[in-house]
């Protein structure tokens, strides 16, 4: 008993002067240890880092963008000129028609998407020359058309909207001309010396008219959609070898045109 109080004073002796150091806290578990996936685990203590905020991109063509297109207007000015000469008892009158068409298609384009998106277009007229086809002694020979007018655009459309834009053409000139000859022949008959007149008449044309157009919406280099004032052009909207060829050719280019075949007569019984 002597001995129990010896011991039990000198360890409160030994605490109260520092000497006897007591034994470290026991570290907190961590009650959702072991959940989530590796990515997720982090050393304690560590702060996360904020969340960067995401930027949106601006929506491509192909990305929630449409148009559709049509012609609204296919005509334009019209003059008519005349001029008439005389020499003894003939005659000749010329009249001339020019004619300047332009043509303006009207678009509507469209975003489906949920933010604002920028919309590029380039756009085509194209023409035929009124002599598009020519007879020649080896065949006959085309223009099967060419681009006089061009250009592009950018169009900015607000999310879930449409938006309207109007493009005109450039005039395109075509002229018609008709000259009417009388002459005068003299013969004797009856009481002594009549006249007969001889009228002839030639036409001739000139310039060109329009043919259509095509509009394309491009996504960078990629045409995403065409539309076109006919199935032809669409097709060759879409084709970029048929694409480069129309633009290469000018209003006084003639290719020549295939032969259609013969219809094959019906078997005789």
């Amino acid at each position: 008993m002597k001995l129990l109080f010896v011991l039990a004073f000198s360890l409160m002796n030994a605490v109260a002067w520092g000497q006897v150091t007591p034994a470290p806290a026991t570290p907190k578990k961590d009650p959702f240890a072991g959940f989530g996936n590796a990515l997720d685990r982090r050393p304690s203590g560590t702060r996360m880092a904020a969340t960067p905020s995401v930027v949106s991109e601006l929506p491509t063509a192909g990305k929630g963008l449409s148009f559709d297109a049509r012609s609204i207007s296919n005509g334009g000015s019209v003059k008519t000129s005349q001029s008439s000469s005389a020499t003894g008892l003939n005659s000749s009158l010329q009249s001339t028609q020019t004619q300047e068409n332009r043509v303006t298609v009207e678009m509507q384009v469209h975003n489906f998407g949920a933010a604002p998106a920028q919309a590029h277009f380039d756009w085509f007229f194209v023409a035929k020359p009124v002599r598009s086809v020519q007879t020649h002694g080896v065949g006959q020979t085309q223009n099967p058309g060419y681009v006089w007018d061009r250009g592009q655009k950018d169009i900015a459309v607000a999310a879930g909207t449409d938006q309207k834009e109007v493009f005109q053409s450039s005039g395109l000139t075509q002229v018609e001309q008709q000259t009417t000859q009388t002459q005068a022949t003299g013969f004797f008959g009856g009481p002594g010396l009549q006249y007969q007149n001889q009228i002839s008449a030639m036409k001739s044309s000139s310039g060109a008219r329009p043919y259509g157009w095509i509009i394309r919406l491009l996504d960078g280099d990629r045409v995403m959609q065409v539309r076109a004032s006919s199935s032809d052009l669409e097709t060759i909207g879409s084709d970029p070898a048929q694409m480069a060829a129309l633009l290469q050719r000018g209003p006084n280019q003639l290719l020549p045109m295939t032969p259609k075949p013969m219809p094959t007569p019906p078997a005789r019984r």
